[in-house]
């Protein structure tokens, strides 16, 4: 009863602590931790969690929806092969290096494919990108569509690998139909209302479908936004109106994420964030050191935490091993972020003032 209580008065004071210092420094506080902080205070109440836990698929299909829309090869096909090289070799080498470190710590290899969810450096889910005058659109590109791309390619190659051979072929065989259905809907329908509709039932059908069968939305939607991005050029103008209600999407997902997770109170969730904080920091610290990823001018950027994308990742993992995958862990990667992303950002605002 009083460690619950003790949780609860902590999890409410974190809350107001970081809006407060946030107002003060005049940063947007939207970056998803008071939503993820207020999930957290509402799981110490019996609402039904268990009831919810369903709804994490259809946030998944449309989040990986949301960043397989992003990767246009019309705009990337015209950036320099040595910034595709970039891309790819720093997604792995996060991922490698981070999983290297997570089974050294623990012993456990299965928290290897989890070290995917902390290798993304994003604040958010994903952000729309709009080609600007004056600004180098290469770098918006990098963070926004490049990366999340290989990362989440890795992602599949990590799940191809660790999946039953007949789940695999599910994978492939899903998002390969899912695509060319939702294509050939989208070219029977002229009307806008119609194809965010269409859009709609075609995320929802995915995301149970892989419900059922025990694969990744994230990843089945993600290869379908992918080709619906580069085949149905009609419907950007859908793509930009999904992209533009991201926030209460966002908003949504990482309360509920939150509510069912909750906060354990055993020294092996406190080793756990530590740990992730501590590998996550040098790890960017590192790479900050290497001139060749062209860090160095921004030295507050090994602060950047994994965002969005990682807790969209991390929730796919753990939605697909509830059974076998330790509880204490996802808890304390979704602190771990929490806690990195504030450090990011106030860096990053420190970084901006000087």
């Amino acid at each position: 009863m009083f460690t619950r209580l003790f949780v609860i008065i902590a999890v409410a004071v974190a809350y107001f602590s970081f809006s407060a210092i946030f107002k003060k420094r005049k940063i947007s506080t939207f970056v998803g931790m008071e939503y993820l902080i207020l999930g957290f205070l509402l799981s110490k109440f019996p609402l039904g969690q268990g009831l919810l836990k369903p709804l994490l698929y259809p946030f998944l299909g449309w989040i990986g929806l949301l960043i397989g829309l992003e990767v246009d090869f019309h705009y990337l096909k015209e950036l320099p092969r040595h910034f595709l090289t970039k891309a790819a070799l720093w997604a792995v080498g996060l991922t490698m290096v981070m999983a290297l470190g997570l089974v050294l710590l623990t012993g456990n290899p299965m928290l290897s494919i989890f070290a995917l969810a902390l290798a993304p450096i994003s604040f958010r889910v994903t952000s729309h990108f709009i080609p600007s005058r004056g600004i180098d659109n290469r770098t918006i590109l990098f963070f926004v569509s490049i990366l999340p791309f290989f990362i989440l390619l890795l992602f599949a190659g990590a799940q191809a690998v660790t999946l039953s051979p007949l789940s695999t072929v599910y994978m492939i065989c899903f998002s390969t139909l899912f695509a060319i259905f939702s294509r050939a809907l989208l070219s029977l329908n002229h009307k806008p209302e119609g194809l965010l509709l269409v859009l709609i039932g075609v995320i929802v059908l995915l995301s149970e479908t892989c419900a059922v069968f025990q694969i990744s939305p994230l990843t089945v939607s993600f290869f379908a936004g992918v080709y619906l991005a580069n085949t149905c050029k009609k419907c950007d103008p859908i793509y930009r109106d999904i992209a533009a209600d991201e926030k209460p999407l966002y908003m949504l997902f990482l309360l509920l994420v939150g509510m069912l997770s909750g906060i354990p109170d055993n020294p092996e969730f406190l080793f756990s964030s530590l740990s992730i904080i501590l590998i996550a920091g040098l790890l960017r610290f590192v790479f900050v050191k290497v001139p060749w990823f062209n860090l160095k001018t921004h030295p507050w950027a090994y602060f950047m935490a994994p965002g969005g994308l990682s807790i969209a990742i991390g929730t796919d993992i753990w939605i697909q091993n509830g059974g076998t995958f330790p509880a204490a862990w996802f808890s304390a990667f979704l602190v771990a972020v929490m806690i990195l992303q504030a450090i990011g950002v106030m860096a990053g605002k420190m970084g901006d003032d000087k």
